[in-house]
């Protein structure tokens, strides 16, 4: 896209990153790094049993 239009960018949970614009590498280094931080999901199974449990 063109200006007036920002810079596009769209995240799929099968990791891949959809890009409509060339100066959008800080999106895909922050995409990149809240991967390296985001639990497994074992471990989101794990975080979302343990609060569910604190409500019962």
């Amino acid at each position: 896209m063109h200006d007036p239009y920002p810079e596009v960018v769209r995240g799929h949970t099968d990791g891949s990153i959809y890009v409509e614009s060339p100066g959008i590498d800080r999106c895909v280094l922050m995409y990149d790094e809240l991967r390296k931080l985001s639990l497994d999901q074992q471990e989101s199974v794990d975080l979302v049993s343990a609060i569910a449990e604190e409500f019962r």
